[in-house]
């Protein structure tokens, strides 16, 4: 199960993504863990650039490509069932 956190800065969402999908294998950090981890500077940083530095950290990471000759998935046509948004009130 994924949970929803949303990112701190506005240039993180690639942090925050990172945190999201570490808490589907268990792995429960903060985002400023994440950041630090990443070399995340104020411009924030590429996917690319996350998944060097994560396998220089010891992860295996893929990227997933699309193929379909279907148009790629939008927000109204996902099954959200796994992921669980925290409160945040």
């Amino acid at each position: 199960m994924l949970t929803w956190f949303p990112q701190e800065f506005s240039s993180s969402c690639v942090s925050a993504c990172t945190r999201i999908v570490l808490t589907s294998f268990g792995v429960t950090v903060s985002e400023e863990q994440v950041r630090r981890l990443l070399q995340h500077d104020k411009y924030g940083l590429s996917l690319a650039v996350a998944q060097t530095r994560l396998a220089s950290a010891g992860a295996t990471i893929f990227f997933h490509l699309f193929s379909s000759m279907d148009a790629p998935p939008t927000a109204d046509r996902l099954e959200w069932r796994g992921i669980s948004r925290p409160d945040v009130s």
